[in-house]
């Protein structure tokens, strides 16, 4: 087994180690490359690839990487086609969360929190809003109340969130 140290490197290479770091698929292409012994197409040197930090460049840290890439692809995603899966999501969703809605009509009689069906305070972040979309646009998610003055249909009290491609009809 081929180990690379990284006592051959400026010690801001490990200083710049993150548990956010982000790879692609050319850095996981590179490490499998370097570990497997083959041609590598650039200088890799200076690529902070020690991300169990043990020193060594190893099968550890490439599929520590492959991890670390699949997470950062993963999109939080929540996919919602009733009533009670969107109340659920908006009371459940985190900063970077997207609320996909399938396309239909959303809608109910009871009225919670700030006389509104759907409801939320949570918040995202500057850099991680929550957002609502519709899952095709062309045929966008209905949110209908069941009385023009009784409520609200959509209320959203907390921070950074992204609305867009849906129709909210039937209520104020």
């Amino acid at each position: 087994m081929l180990l690379f140290t990284l006592g051959n490197f400026p010690a801001s290479a490990q200083e710049q180690q993150s548990d956010n770091e982000k790879y692609t698929i050319e850095d996981i292409k590179l490490l499998q490359d370097f570990l497997l012994t083959r041609p590598v197409s650039k200088d890799i040197k200076e690529k902070n690839y020690d991300i169990n930090d043990d020193g060594v460049w190893d099968v550890f840290d490439l599929c520590l990487m492959k991890r670390n890439y699949l997470q950062a692809q993963k999109q939080n995603e929540i996919y919602v086609s009733t009533t009670e899966e969107f109340k659920s999501a908006l009371l459940s969703s985190n900063a970077g969360d997207t609320i996909v809605l399938a396309p239909g009509v959303y809608e109910s009689s009871e009225y919670g929190t700030k006389a509104a069906i759907f409801h939320s305070d949570l918040s995202g972040t500057k850099n991680s809003p929550i957002t609502i979309k519709s899952a095709d646009p062309n045929d966008p998610a209905i949110l209908k109340g069941a009385d023009t003055q009784k409520g609200i249909v959509l209320y959203i009290t907390g921070d950074y969130w992204n609305i867009g491609n849906i129709i909210c009809c039937g209520a104020v």
